[in-house]
């Protein structure tokens, strides 16, 4: 049985290069499956927010037709609601996005000094060895089965 420490460890790279794609691919492959929903409802709710702008323009070219022929202040307020709908869109996504590739890069650190400060912790608290040992001194042996440290 191999007992390599980094059997199991996933590449930060290619967290990083699968974040480059929408919707935090990368976090979901790396196991950061908190951080990987955040990124995928933020970059969710950014493209919704481009959507209906996307739509308001559809339907604003319906309407702005006979509106051209008479006034032009409703289409500019058209032309506003598409650019603010589009913008705050753009903004949310981006910064999700941008969110995902610096948590993949960040996460592997955070997740291994987690694990061991609970595996392995400091000196000064109380430690459970399972490992057995043989203590050879003169005529005494000693066989320690099941050790405790404070």
């Amino acid at each position: 049985m191999d007992t390599n420490d980094n059997q199991y460890k996933k590449s930060e790279l290619a967290a990083v290069l699968l974040n480059l794609l929408p919707y935090g691919i990368g976090s979901f492959y790396q196991g950061d499956y908190l951080y990987g929903g955040i990124v995928l409802g933020g970059v969710a709710l950014g493209a919704t927010f481009v959507g209906v702008g996307i739509s308001i323009g559809i339907a604003g070219l319906f309407l702005a037709i006979p509106l051209a022929l008479g006034e032009d202040t409703q289409i500019t307020q058209i032309e506003e609601t598409i650019k603010t709908f589009m913008e705050v869109g753009g903004i949310i996504a981006g910064a999700f996005y941008l969110v995902g590739i610096i948590r993949a890069l960040y996460y592997p650190q955070a997740y291994n000094k987690k694990l061991k400060a609970v595996l392995w912790p400091d000196s000064d608290s109380l430690t459970l060895s399972i490992i057995p040992s043989v203590n050879v001194a003169g005529n005494d042996i000693a066989v320690t089965l099941v050790s405790l440290k404070w």
